[in-house]
């Protein structure tokens, strides 16, 4: 199966938009020059790939094409950089874009991290549940979700109530279609055992963990716990943007 690699574009994001809301945030703090800016880059995100040359070239375009920035006259040959009123509004434009789905991404990925069973509910936006599609591995999450919901309640459950629990529980959900192809598939490979309710109907059937299931969670627990780990400290690295203006801590 071809992992998921984690990228800006999965969350509506841009190498390029990284650059602005970087530089944008700077320079809210105070007039900067670019090699100072490009330290800062380096120190606050020493794991990201990119150049000296990428960046410049989008501190260039934010000064002459954009405007959203401006170079203050210096002595020598250092520009020194402040941020202009149409600078000021698209960085406010930012936060309110983006950092609201990246909180409701991060809360429900530390909710499947977290083994407690959660009472409140939580709901994601349609967007918001795409992006969280877009970075997991659904069939990876759905197979977990099912054999520990299964295993932890010892009981047995309809297809639809599993999709429900998925959306009260996490505000995530996949399509009810793929839902079922990965129960028939869990099926098939012995993990959950289905049974109709009127087997002359068959109109609903439930379901039940079988010993293979429970022999297999803790590997497929394992196993997904590390990628929304991974997941979880991405979209930190994406609220640390945020950090300054709105008050966080990662």
């Amino acid at each position: 199966m071809v992992e998921k690699t984690l990228s800006l574009h999965k969350i509506g994001f841009s190498q390029k938009h990284f650059f602005y809301l970087f530089v944008l945030k700077e320079l809210k703090l105070g007039n900067q020059y670019i090699a100072e800016m490009y330290q800062k880059l380096q120190d606050t995100f020493p794991t990201k790939q990119y150049t000296r040359s990428q960046f410049y070239r989008v501190v260039k375009e934010m000064d002459e094409s954009l405007n959203w920035i401006e170079p203050i006259p210096t002595k020598g040959n250092k520009t020194l950089y402040s941020l202009t009123e149409d600078g000021s509004f698209k960085l406010d434009n930012y936060y309110s874009t983006f950092y609201s789905n990246y909180s409701f991404l991060l809360a429900t990925c530390e909710r499947f991290l977290h083994k407690n069973n959660q009472t409140s509910p939580f709901n994601l936006s349609n967007e918001q549940q795409r992006y969280f599609s877009k970075l997991i591995n659904v069939k990876e999450l759905l197979c977990y979700f099912i054999l520990r919901h299964l295993a932890r309640n010892r009981r047995r459950y309809y297809g639809s109530e599993i999709r429900q629990e998925l959306k009260r529980l996490y505000g995530w959900q996949s399509s009810e279609g793929y839902l079922y192809d990965v129960i028939h598939e869990m099926e098939e490979r012995l993990l959950i055992e289905g049974q109709w309710e009127d087997l002359e109907r068959r109109k609903r059937k439930y379901f039940h963990i079988t010993e293979q299931g429970i022999k297999s969670l803790s590997n497929i627990e394992q196993n997904i716990s590390q990628k929304l780990l991974q997941i979880r400290q991405f979209l930190l690295d994406m609220i640390r943007l945020f950090q300054d203006k709105i008050g966080l801590t990662p």
